[in-house]
């Protein structure tokens, strides 16, 4: 993991924390920024190295989904 990777990650940690604790807005915010960029990292790296696909999409495929299902349940 890389350092970017782990802000990223305790970016959604905190978000989900600030979420919880009370704010909302903030929280998911902290949430859907890291883990959008998580999702566009792995499609940039699908992309430019196909050879990598599986890593690629191992690395997209778990934050896009969490980006869809917080999406929904805000429209819903």
């Amino acid at each position: 993991m890389t350092v970017a990777g782990l802000v990223l990650a305790v970016a959604v940690i905190v978000g989900i924390v600030v979420t919880a604790a009370g704010a909302p807005t903030v929280g998911l915010t902290l949430v859907l920024t890291g883990t959008g960029s998580m999702a566009l990292a792995g499609l940039v790296l699908l992309v430019s190295s196909p050879d990598k696909a599986r890593s690629a999409l191992i690395q997209l495929i778990p934050p896009a989904l969490a980006v869809v299902a917080i999406v929904t349940a805000l429209i819903a």
